[in-house]
């Protein structure tokens, strides 16, 4: 039996689910503000093979968002059936906050802030920001066609945008992100001009051979010099204990987890948002088994932290944390890529997603490049006009070395 679409009133926060009436009324989309409302209808449209748009995830999300984050959940319909839904998070982008680099001449930083004076803006993402890959929307394949797909996807937007203003929310930036090159090319002809593309840096994948049992066969599948290369890691790294942190351990180096996430959060090169500490205890509240801290340790001194999360075949490398002083001398951070390497052989995980960032040294342990795309639209027309040139002065052309570690396949000799 279909469920029934109809205004639903949740009477303990007042939240409003509305519905409305898409493509002169073939379609119906509904928008809510959370997803405990709609949850009975994003169940029977959400994809299976994706825990980042299942209800427990985004449950969690909403229980303690980061910064003045917050969500708008969207599930299209057809005849009362639900065929779609789109996740889209709502966040300040604080531009000239985000955009740290103190490597900039003070010619350069004074031009930046000239351009950026009024560049603060509400911005809509249909996607999450605090993850590297598309997560923001899925419609049953076998129910449209991706022509109407993505013709109900930008109206959908275009409502909620109209929805968020009456609201007295203005909505100035609409991004769909992290789209796969397949897809974005589906999907942009059908959005139309206003939807600019761009891209930052791509995903690493790394994608675990079925004859890799063990992380002696990781190794056996490189070249000599890159088995030296990690051998070289192990030595530097040999006084570092290593161990999984529960519940009651995150609880006690709360503090520190916290100091070791901004090390590397204040040295990256953007930041729409910025976590703290709780959001990692959080995450291993609601996901005990799925989400995975570890601590790498020098005498009961924290020197720095990965995350994990098994999401169906992924190993998801999540945020970690490290000085930079302990890096340089017990190569830290190449220990941690390997050690995400060996957890996501002993899970039996299909790939490891190493998101962006460092696209040279995850290269050199065997991750590939996958070129991720945005399509956004600002909604004023004159500064859509300026987007994209403005976007290719911040964002530069990032130059580095693609590494080859492994043998050719077939070719069981070393280089």
């Amino acid at each position: 039996m279909r469920p029934k679409i109809a205004t639903s009133i949740n009477t303990k926060n007042k939240d409003r689910t509305i519905f409305i009436p898409l493509q002169k009324g073939a379609y119906q989309l509904g928008i809510a503000n959370t997803i405990g409302e709609i949850a009975h209808l994003w169940k029977l449209a959400a994809p299976s093979h994706d825990e980042f748009l299942q209800v427990p995830y985004l449950a969690f999300m909403e229980s303690r968002p980061p910064g003045d984050m917050h969500f708008k959940y969207l599930v299209f319909c057809k005849n009362e059936k639900p065929i779609g839904v789109a996740y889209c998070q709502i966040s300040e982008l604080k531009i000239r906050e985000a955009l740290t680099d103190p490597t900039l001449s003070s010619f350069r930083q004074r031009l930046n802030d000239t351009i950026l004076k009024a560049a603060d803006m509400n911005a809509l993402f249909c996607g999450n920001i605090l993850l590297t890959g598309e997560h923001g929307s899925h419609f049953c394949p076998d129910t449209i066609d991706i022509k109407t797909e993505s013709l109900l996807l930008k109206e959908g937007l275009e409502v909620l945008k109209n929805h968020c203003k009456k609201q007295g929310e203005h909505i100035s930036l609409l991004l769909i992100k992290d789209l796969d090159n397949p897809r974005k090319s589906a999907l942009h002809p059908n959005l139309g001009k206003e939807y600019k593309e761009f891209s930052i840096q791509p995903k690493m994948i790394l994608n675990l051979r079925p004859e890799w049992n063990n992380f002696e066969d990781y190794l056996a599948a490189m070249t000599s010099k890159y088995r030296v290369r990690a051998k070289r890691a192990f030595k530097k790294g040999k006084d570092i204990e290593k161990r999984e942190l529960n519940i009651d351990s995150i609880k006690a180096f709360l503090p520190r987890i916290d100091q070791l996430y901004k090390f590397i959060a204040e040295g990256a090169g953007f930041n729409v948002v910025t976590l703290d500490g709780e959001y990692f205890l959080n995450f291993k509240r609601h996901f005990p088994k799925k989400f995975r801290l570890y601590g790498y340790f020098l005498e009961e001194e924290m020197i720095a932290f990965y995350t994990t999360f098994h999401n169906q075949e992924e190993l998801e490398a999540h945020f970690l944390g490290f000085a930079n002083e302990t890096n340089r001398t017990y190569q830290v951070y190449l220990n941690i890529l390997y050690d995400l390497i060996k957890a996501g052989i002993e899970q039996k995980a299909g790939y490891i997603n190493f998101a962006r960032t460092a696209l040279e040294i995850k290269s050199s342990v065997g991750a590939e490049p996958v070129d991720l795309f945005y399509l956004g639209k600002h909604t004023n027309s004159l500064k859509n006009t300026l987007f994209t040139p403005i976007l290719a002065y911040f964002n530069p052309t990032i130059d580095w070395v693609q590494r080859k570690p492994f043998k050719e396949l077939g070719n069981s000799g070393s280089s």
